[in-house]
């Protein structure tokens, strides 16, 4: 496991883990009691994959946070200073792209990720007026992808079907 304390301050800091929420009077529309619910006394464990990547696993859900693991970035001016670790798709469940950014949404990563996983991902996108990004993950055979709002809550909810937490997205410039 590395050391991700100084990444955290340009990545994860741009999302809000909600962890119990069930105890802060809000629910998630949609969602079963059980689904809305989770064990509080687990915590997600998180492995950096380079960058700004993170591969974040709680109970059954498994969320990638902007995965560049492969390639070179802004025509070739970029690239990983490591090669990213090992890399299954196997119990993927999410997806985030914090933003479009060639270093934070790679098509040359996402290759990495068979039909056969994408059919069971679903994949959490900014909201941008041009929907680029959604449309063209919606071309990509994925489970669904959900365009997020600044700061508005999106379920995480395992293969399983039990609600681990809420990623809210903050829009990246």
């Amino acid at each position: 496991m590395v050391n991700i304390s100084h990444k955290i301050s340009t990545q994860l800091t741009k999302a809000i883990w909600v962890s119990g929420w069930q105890t802060d009077g809000m629910t998630s529309p949609g969602l079963t009691s059980q689904q809305d619910s989770f064990d509080s006394g687990a915590f997600p464990t998180m492995t950096f994959l380079g960058h700004a990547g993170f591969d974040i696993r709680h109970g059954s859900m498994r969320l990638i946070v902007d995965p560049w693991l492969v390639g070179t970035a802004f025509d070739n001016g970029w690239q990983l200073l490591f090669p990213a670790p090992a890399f299954d798709p196997a119990g993927i469940t999410h997806i985030w792209f914090s933003h479009e950014h060639p270093d934070h949404f790679s098509p040359p990563s996402l290759r990495l990720i068979t039909p056969e996983h994408r059919s069971s991902i679903t994949v959490i996108v900014q909201k941008a007026e041009d929907a680029r990004l959604a449309e063209f993950m919606r071309t990509q055979g994925y489970k669904e992808v959900i365009e997020v709002a600044d700061a508005a809550p999106v379920a995480l909810v395992g293969s399983d079907g039990v609600g681990v937490g809420r990623l809210a997205t903050l829009a990246c410039a």
